[in-house]
């Protein structure tokens, strides 16, 4: 298996398709889903930032962020490749 920052130097760039968004209110948590893949490589980046990839085409499928709004309260989202913040939803 691949080091976490050799999998990450491998990222070709964000699934193409729509991105769908599902935040759940009683955990805090929000998911993102371009692909519905299975067999994922999920890499957490900072603590509750979580990037799903291809481990075929090794794009990023989607991501899942925990305590969702309190990072955006206080502008703590952190860096997804290949994807501007400024396109997650407000909730």
């Amino acid at each position: 298996m691949d080091s976490v920052e050799n999998i990450l130097n491998k990222i070709t760039g964000f699934a193409s398709g729509s991105i769908e968004f599902d935040y759940d209110e009683i955990g805090d948590v929000l998911y993102s889903q371009v692909k519905n893949i299975y067999q994922n490589i999920d890499i957490d980046l900072d603590g509750g930032v979580v990037i799903n990839i291809d481990p075929k085409s090794y794009q990023i499928n989607g991501f899942i962020i925990i305590d969702y709004k309190k990072r955006l309260r206080d502008r703590k989202i952190g860096k997804i490749p290949f994807f501007s913040s400024n396109n997650l939803p407000m909730i």
